[in-house]
């Protein structure tokens, strides 16, 4: 089973926690989908990727994924994307056919240019809080409810980030 992960998955800490194990070296191969943009979901600071002709995204074709691994893929996915079948293109121009997370069609969105090394330096350990939480409910809770704990774990995080940067503390 092969996806193609395009953002925060990239990292491999990220990838980690929603595996639930680290992958092999070799499972990652640089790939580009084309006929779509990555893209900025609006509630958050994460990429999402929408059907666009002209566009091109680049990302990693990750092989050997268990159906657990797809499972928690799913999980970790799960609200903003629809898992489809698309066909990426490797460097060595080898095309293969991988699933991919697209952005539903009504999710918010908005342009902009979404640097994996930015996330890591500006947004990566908050997220990883908000990852360990998540995935800590897979097989547990509802969407819904992941949901809302996300929700009022990244609110109580904002308030105490800026009491800290009020109180300077």
């Amino acid at each position: 089973m092969r996806f193609f992960f395009f953002g925060s998955l990239l990292d491999g800490d990220v990838a980690e926690l929603v595996l639930g194990r680290r992958l092999p070296t070799d499972s990652w191969r640089p790939a580009t989908l084309e006929g779509y943009a990555r893209v900025v979901f609006a509630k958050e600071n994460y990429p999402v990727i929408v059907a666009r002709p002209g566009g091109r995204v680049e990302g990693a074709v990750v092989r050997g994924l268990s159906p657990a691994d797809h499972a928690r893929i799913v999980w970790f996915e799960e609200g903003e994307y629809d898992l489809r079948p698309v066909t990426v293109s490797e460097a060595n121009g080898r095309r293969l056919d991988v699933l991919a997370c697209v952005a539903r069609r009504e999710i918010p969105v908005r342009e902009g240019d979404w640097s994996l090394a930015r996330w890591q330096r500006e947004d990566k350990p908050a997220f990883m809080e908000l990852v360990r939480l998540w995935m800590s409910l897979h097989g547990t809770a509802t969407v819904a409810e992941a949901e809302a704990l996300w929700d009022a774990h990244k609110a109580s995080a904002g308030a105490d980030r800026r009491l800290r940067s009020q109180f300077g503390s």
